[in-house]
């Protein structure tokens, strides 16, 4: 049963039936005691523009505020199962966190969000990492549980070790390629995959909580957000580079078999 593209994104200029930007201040960026600004949502031209047939994201550091873009496609497309990768290239430095992933939908009892790659701090440290999530509070399951903290199937590539899922480049690599980074989702297991190499695999049928996790449709989004300390990002600085640092995109594709599914809204 072979894989065929189902979907894509080749970033020649912003598709709208496709992506919408978040908008206005955030949560999800916790600020360090002591820093008087906030974390702000926005689709500004100096935050996000294409150029030569590639989508760039930057974060900047204003006298109240990060800004930052982040684009889903939650008002569009939702997917279940499949073979989904970017072509990336990342200049991420203190104070500043990049990051390809998917979300299920918050609704459900349980939902998931797939890191396919959250990049933070020093331009070494990648973490495609699964989670599980608890929509409803109360019930025994504390929401954005480590999957890899569960007791299973867990297969790790390169020399890893099991709970170990930060992906380790090379000196300044990261910063200077373009690098792939993707996810095979089936229907028994997640497999990341960083230029074409597995690096990681994870049975998503240990429990019933993964079955109902890992079974449901997925939003994609993509982001390149400042200010935050969430996901190992660095402490903004005198040091941060907000001129320099970004996320260009070459392209985003999505690969099916027949068991994929693609819902459209």
């Amino acid at each position: 049963d072979y894989y065929a593209m189902t979907w894509n994104d080749e970033f020649d200029s912003f598709d709208s039936t496709k992506w919408r930007f978040m908008q206005g201040k955030t949560t999800n960026g916790i600020l360090p005691e002591g820093d008087t600004r906030y974390t702000n949502y926005t689709d500004t031209p100096k935050n996000h523009w294409y150029e030569d047939g590639k989508l760039y994201m930057k974060a900047t550091m204003e006298s109240d505020r990060y800004d930052s873009p982040e684009i889903r496609t939650d008002h569009s497309t939702w997917f279940k199962y499949g073979l989904i990768e970017t072509s990336v290239q990342i200049k991420n430095g203190h104070g500043q966190g990049a990051a390809f992933w998917l979300l299920g939908n918050s609704a459900q009892d349980y939902y998931a969000e797939i890191d396919i790659y959250e990049a933070s701090g020093n331009f070494a440290k990648f973490t495609p990492l699964s989670w599980v999530s608890k929509a409803l509070q109360g019930q025994g399951i504390n929401s954005g549980t480590y999957y890899c903290d569960f007791q299973g199937d867990i297969k790790v590539y390169d020399g890893g070790t099991k709970g170990d899922t930060y992906f380790r480049f090379e000196g300044d690599d990261m910063g200077e390629y373009f690098h792939t980074f993707g996810i095979e989702w089936t229907e028994d297991s997640m497999t990341s995959f960083v230029d074409g190499r597995k690096f990681i695999r994870i049975n998503t049928t240990v429990d019933e909580r993964a079955v109902a996790t890992f079974n449901n449709y997925m939003q994609i989004i993509l982001a390149h957000g400042g200010g935050g300390v969430t996901a190992g990002i660095q402490v903004a600085d005198e040091t941060s580079d907000w001129e320099n640092n970004f996320s260009c995109f070459d392209y985003i594709r999505l690969y099916q078999t027949s068991i994929g599914e693609i819902k459209y809204r």
